[in-house]
């Protein structure tokens, strides 16, 4: 009575388990890969075959109800975990169908060991396994359980290599990083790792070699603007003195160009000189040269009509008229000369000579600044005008040419006689110093793009212009050693108006 009691009770609680996970396979999607029959069936079943001898398990009486509860949600985990089940499963060769040639795999005593282990042996396995993680060693011991289950096979093997050739995570793959900048900073390369597996032979690391840049040469840049620059300053200063000698000759004044100053032969305290003809006569050279270098800029440069040594040309010639008049006030001002006449003679306060002069200045700046784009488009090379490679190009294209071709001006204009206005070559030489305040912002000038599309790149190499160097020897030549005796220029102008039929 006792044993069909017992019976009785282990049906029951098998039927709840069942229950139990088919309920869990429906929740998980999950499908039974065992078909369950009722009790009938498996009796048939049982009566049609042989009885097999069955070997004991003591595993098997140890088994639970909780343990057979939650089998579902341990098989879930270890799934989803990639873990595999540690704890052989004997006790379903019991309702599985059995073969006749079948054989039943006996139990071996080292089960009876590990489930005889204490809790804090595991607990300490757990540790050693977590500490070989995070140190990176690989673990001495083998998964036993794994053996007994597996069969020899090359997915299982390669799995295993799989496992023991796995990145170490922790502390080491940290240190690789910290070396891996370390090799960056100091400009080393990362030497080549070894693999544990032999089979696999070592490639060995390609290095390729960058490209050389190609050195870009700024000295024809360099030779050709000061050329330029020279040669733009005489046409400036020229245009400057004919304005003079123009205006002068309508007030009867004739007049004598020198290679530095133009002088008038009725003397300074000729009663032909007024305040209103002092004012107008020395006005008149800064004013045209102001409206020349509006049109030059308006529809030369800007009408993109030349481009090259040519377009630098007309650049310089922009600066020097621009500041014929803006750095003229300056100049003035301080030597009471040329412009300084009309600011003297039209009795301007102190103070606002420094505030229109310092006004000036800036506006000489600004039109430096704002005109970085002209000077950028007149190479013929897209690379020269890049970031890295601008403030190079400006330095000969700009900065350089004015530091030799202002030397070279006041080695011209110097003179052992004594001008008929003193100070005269102190006025030309400021002026020619103001032209800084127009290189220099364009050094600072990153944000402007040269429109470099519509014009035609040559990508030649840049060559020194003959021509240019030819033309500026021979203007120097005429300038120094014509205009040395004086050029006497006397212009009349006679308008008179009467009735024809009177």
């Amino acid at each position: 009575m006792e044993a069909s009691s017992n019976q009785h009770t282990s049906r029951s609680k098998n039927r709840f388990v069942r229950r139990i996970r088919r309920w869990f396979r429906k929740i998980t999607g999950k499908k039974t890969s065992q078909a369950h029959r009722s009790g009938s069936s498996q009796h048939q079943l049982h009566t049609e075959q042989k009885p097999i001898p069955e070997v004991e398990n003591p595993s098997r009486n140890n088994t639970t109800f909780l343990y057979k509860m939650f089998r579902p949600v341990r098989r879930w985990y270890w799934k989803i975990s990639g873990k595999s089940s540690v704890r052989v499963h004997s006790h379903r060769s019991s309702s599985r169908s059995r073969s006749s040639n079948s054989i039943p795999i006996p139990i071996v005593e080292k089960t009876e060991k590990r489930d005889s282990s204490t809790g804090l042996a595991r607990l300490f396995r757990r540790l050693k396994r977590r500490l070989r993680r995070l140190t990176g060693s690989s673990s001495s011991r083998t998964h036993r359980h794994q053996s007994s289950t597996q069969s020899f096979s090359p997915g299982a093997v390669a799995s295993a290599e799989k496992v023991n050739t796995s990145k170490s995570s922790g502390f080491s793959r940290s240190m690789r990083r910290i070396k891996r900048r370390l090799w960056k900073l100091i400009g080393k390369s990362e030497p080549i790792r070894h693999r544990h597996r032999s089979s696999s032979p070592v490639i060995p690391q390609v290095v390729t070699e960058k490209a050389k840049e190609v050195e870009l040469d700024y000295f024809p840049y360099f030779v050709n603007s000061t050329m330029m620059f020279v040669l733009a300053y005489l046409v400036a200063w020229l245009t400057h003195q004919l304005a003079v000698i123009v205006s002068a000759a309508f007030f009867h004044i004739d007049s004598v160009l020198f290679y530095y100053e133009v002088m008038f032969p009725c003397g300074v305290l000729s009663r032909l000189w007024t305040v209103s003809n002092i004012i107008l006569i020395t006005l008149s050279g800064p004013l045209v040269s102001l409206i020349t270098g509006m049109v030059y800029l308006e529809f030369v440069i800007r009408q993109r009509r030349v481009k090259g040594t040519v377009l630098m040309f007309f650049n310089w010639l922009v600066i020097h008229s621009f500041c014929m008049f803006f750095a003229a006030f300056v100049a003035g001002a301080i030597t009471w000369r040329g412009f300084g006449y009309a600011i003297n003679w039209s009795n301007l306060p102190i103070f606002l000579r420094i505030v229109l002069s310092g006004i000036f200045l800036f506006l000489l700046t600004l039109f430096g600044y704002l005109g970085t784009r002209y000077i950028l488009e007149a190479t013929n090379s897209i690379d020269r005008v890049r970031t890295k490679n601008r403030k190079m190009f400006l330095l000969n294209q700009t900065l350089l040419p004015w530091l030799f071709g202002s030397a070279l001006l006041a080695g011209i204009k110097y003179t052992s006689l004594k001008p008929q206005h003193n100070n005269i070559l102190a006025y030309d030489l400021i002026i020619i110093f103001c032209v800084l305040f127009m290189i220099v912002p364009q050094f600072f000038n990153n944000k402007v793009r040269p429109n470099l599309s519509e014009v035609k790149m040559n990508r030649t190499h840049t060559e020194i212009s003959i021509w240019g160097i030819l033309i500026t020897i021979m203007s120097f030549l005429v300038f120094r050693f014509v205009l040395d005796y004086g050029l006497h220029i006397f212009l009349h102008f006679s308008i008179d108006l009467s009735w024809w039929r009177g």
